[in-house]
């Protein structure tokens, strides 16, 4: 009863600790909070974490060539996830499937969190995506674990074609962390033990 009791309070424990943060653009809001709402934290909440759309939006680059960067977490025993990078367009997105990156996979030497930063210094926008001058959207980016669970966090943004009201991309706001490793996702066909997947490759 003892050791069922503790295996609970250290799931319960490594779940608490799940979190990503956006330090570029600006982050919609901290929802790194454990309360009696979200007892196992707000950014299990899709799609944003749990906070709503932001006054405070970020310029972004009308071509869509823009910057992303984030301070992943995981679990304790995570320290491999899958990284997931949306797009969802107006004031209050209901749709978050258009995919700004393809999904990418983060390995860290250790368990622990905040081991430091990914930067993504050219982020296009989906494929058919044209924004106008003033028009409104949300970045979305989802850290999935090993176990299926996932986090959600968003960045509110404001498109513009003056360069002059975006904020520079700095060292200090976007740079990659060299204890971090970034792979892209190869999913194989293999028609003898996975019958009828088809192959794709990022």
């Amino acid at each position: 009863m003892h050791s069922f009791i503790l295996g609970a309070l250290a799931i319960l424990n490594g779940l608490a600790q799940g979190h990503i943060v956006i330090t570029y653009p600006a982050w919609r809001g901290n929802n790194l909070i454990v309360n009696g709402d979200f007892p196992f934290g707000m950014q299990w909440s899709y799609p944003c974490g749990g906070i709503s759309p932001t006054q405070n939006r970020t310029a972004w680059p009308l071509d869509g060539s823009g910057a992303v960067a984030f301070q992943p977490g995981w679990f304790r025993g995570h320290a491999s996830n899958l990284v997931y990078i949306n797009l969802g367009l107006g004031e209050q997105p209901s749709n978050y499937s258009m995919i700004m990156v393809p999904v990418f996979q983060i390995n860290a030497p250790t368990e622990n969190p905040y081991p430091g930063t990914v930067c993504l210094t050219q982020v296009s926008l989906p494929k058919g995506v044209k924004p106008k001058k003033g028009d409104l959207a949300s970045i979305q980016i989802v850290q999935a674990q090993r176990h299926g669970a996932a986090l959600y966090s968003c960045a509110d943004i404001i498109f513009t074609d003056d360069l002059t009201k975006v904020p520079p991309v700095t060292g200090a706001n976007c740079f990659n962390s060299t204890d971090i490793d970034v792979h892209n996702i190869n999913i194989v066909k293999d028609s003898e033990t996975v019958p009828g997947v088809e192959q794709y490759s990022y």
